[in-house]
């Protein structure tokens, strides 16, 4: 890929819940999903400082939207940029199975250069849910994921 589209980086944190660990959720895979100012669902992204390494954007942003740490995620399934799903004007998504206390952390934060609220809620979903209110530009994204989980689990 050329470091020259890249744009932007995030991870598409997910939680496999197929055994029912916790109750409240769906028992199916599910997906940290933020919910932007216009309604539409996001994923934890942003754009790429002068001088970052694509993957650690994406560890910042992640932290910088959803308070998601690395402390907080279990595996990254995608971690390399040659299978890295790239979308929309060079967006960069990872692929990260979050622990089960992250689900305490998550929160929505502040822009820390804006100080703006760039979401107003996140949620857990599966995919069939997150489907049905992406944008356009991320929506083969989720597929990508999907697929990626359901071959890692056989």
């Amino acid at each position: 890929m050329n470091s020259k589209m890249i744009t932007g980086a995030g991870i598409i944190c997910y939680f496999d819940n197929t055994s029912n660990i916790i109750s409240d959720l769906e028992k199916d895979i599910i997906f940290l999903v933020l919910e932007d100012n216009k309604g539409k669902y996001d994923f934890p992204k942003g754009c790429i400082d002068f001088g970052e390494y694509v993957y650690d954007c994406a560890i910042r942003e992640t932290f910088e939207e959803s308070n998601i740490s690395e402390q907080d995620i279990e595996e990254f399934i995608v971690k390399d940029l040659e299978n890295a799903h790239v979308c929309g004007k060079g967006l960069v998504l990872f692929l990260a199975k979050l622990k089960t206390k992250a689900f305490t952390n998550v929160k929505i934060k502040k822009n820390p250069h804006t100080e703006i609220f760039e979401h107003k809620n996140f949620y857990f979903l599966k995919k069939e849910e997150v489907e049905k209110n992406l944008p356009v530009y991320l929506n083969k994204s989720i597929e990508w994921a999907y697929n990626i989980i359901k071959n890692n689990n056989l």
